[in-house]
């Protein structure tokens, strides 16, 4: 057998970790601001963001935003969507009802009736999509 030549084995060196990124770069928020309440205000609190579908928090940070007069669209976004109030559902389950009788009212002979069925659609909608309690 002939003689091998055997090189000595050089150790790769692993890849450096790559840069972390700086905080105006991450996504979402980046601080936390922990602020102890009452337990009155919590619930105050907890009920007027339910009121405008939003979590505690984004509704607090708008609020912070409204009276620092900044604006920020990260911050006044809303974390995980908050459930819709039964009421609100059934308000909205009367209007498809309006709507689907406007609709078969509009595609038999009598289209003057299906102006009524969508005023009363349109009168519940409205004010659900500007944040109102349902009528």
């Amino acid at each position: 057998m002939p003689d091998q030549v055997y090189r000595a084995i050089i150790p790769i060196r692993p890849a450096p970790p790559p840069a972390s990124r700086s905080p105006a770069r991450k996504r979402g928020l980046h601080v936390r601001l922990v602020v102890r309440v009452s337990g009155g205000l919590s619930a105050a609190v907890r009920q007027a963001a339910h009121g405008e579908g939003l979590t505690a928090g984004a509704w607090v940070r708008r609020q912070l935003l409204d009276r620092l007069g900044m604006q920020s669209d990260a911050d006044a976004r809303s974390g995980r969507p908050v459930r819709m109030p039964e009421a609100h559902q059934a308000a909205i389950a009367a209007a498809l009802r309006n709507l689907a009788a406007a609709s078969a009212s509009a595609q038999s002979d009598d289209p003057a009736s299906a102006i009524p069925a969508i005023q009363a659609a349109r009168a519940i909608l409205v004010p659900l999509a500007l944040g109102r309690p349902a009528p």
